[in-house]
């Protein structure tokens, strides 16, 4: 029933994502103010450096490619089975199963960190842009694919109307809780930051990216690299909740005490971080 869950949760990033991007595009369109510029809703234009793509006489481009994507997720494996190593060592074993349903964060930072740390200083020229683009959208279309095929008609079926109403319920807060969130946070991009958050809400990372792609398609604002650094920032924030939430039945055996408990500290952290982002953005109102 989770997976089944989860499955509509992609259908619900990446067709409701693009019915409010069609939308969105529709609406800038017939806006008398609007002026189709490049740097429109303020987005500043980023002249990509002159470096000639690498020679199709050495090597196939799609070979580079492929082979980057098998490396990238082959040092994921590593780094993500080191800190199971360190969880398990730490007691936390339970845990585990969490670290690895997070595994594409870990992938996207070091793949952030490749294409902007090391291939730009060692390997420019490697990276088709173009290729990639028309890979990521291949690869978009097998992952909704996919989470299709992973539906469970058994289980969809006989548990049809809570599913329905489980879903339908959530896609609605999620939109509410984004929408509000993003117009009371962000002055600039609130769309494309908008789209991102919640198809990242419903999804995961890959939808978000997938969306602002669509949205901003020159990646002309810096949301889809914001995007990547916030969720290796929030796997480290919201770690402790990942603790937090198995104690009621770690340290109580599930009496109710525990879960009081477990709430009470959760509004504590809640109140911590709005604290610490009152603070920071008073020091730094231009970020918004």
């Amino acid at each position: 029933m989770g997976l089944t869950i989860a499955a509509i949760g992609f259908l619900v990033a990446y067709f409701q994502g693009m019915v409010m991007v069609g939308r969105h595009e529709r609406r800038v369109r017939t806006d008398p103010a609007h002026v189709p510029t490049d740097d429109t809703d303020g987005a500043t234009v980023r002249s990509a450096p002159s470096v000639p793509d690498l020679d199709v006489r050495a090597i196939e481009p799609l070979a580079i490619l492929t082979g980057l994507i098998g490396a990238l997720y082959w040092v994921t494996w590593m780094v993500v089975s080191l800190l199971a190593d360190l969880l398990a060592g730490a007691g936390l074993a339970q845990e585990i199963p969490v670290l690895w349903s997070f595994h594409f964060i870990i992938a996207n930072l070091i793949a952030l960190f490749v294409r902007h740390v090391v291939l730009r200083r060692f390997g420019a020229g490697w990276v088709n842009d173009h290729l990639l683009a028309g890979m990521t959208g291949t690869l978009a279309e097998y992952l909704v694919a996919t989470s299709i095929m992973a539906i469970s008609l058994t289980v969809a079926w006989r548990f049809a109307l809570p599913i329905a109403l489980i879903c339908l319920a959530g896609a609605l807060f999620t939109w509410l809780f984004v929408r509000s969130l993003t117009r009371i946070v962000f002055r600039r991009y609130r769309f494309e930051r908008f789209i991102g958050l919640f198809a990242q809400m419903t999804g995961t990372i890959s939808s978000g990216l997938a969306l602002i792609r669509v949205s901003d398609p020159g990646f002309r604002t810096p949301v889809a690299q914001e995007l990547v650094l916030s969720s290796g920032m929030a796997l480290a924030l919201g770690f402790p909740l990942l603790i937090l939430i198995n104690l009621p039945f770690t340290a109580f055996d599930g009496a109710f005490r525990g879960f009081v408990i477990v709430w009470g500290l959760m509004a504590a952290y809640l109140v911590i971080l709005t604290a610490a982002w009152a603070v920071y953005l008073r020091r730094h109102p231009e970020r918004q």
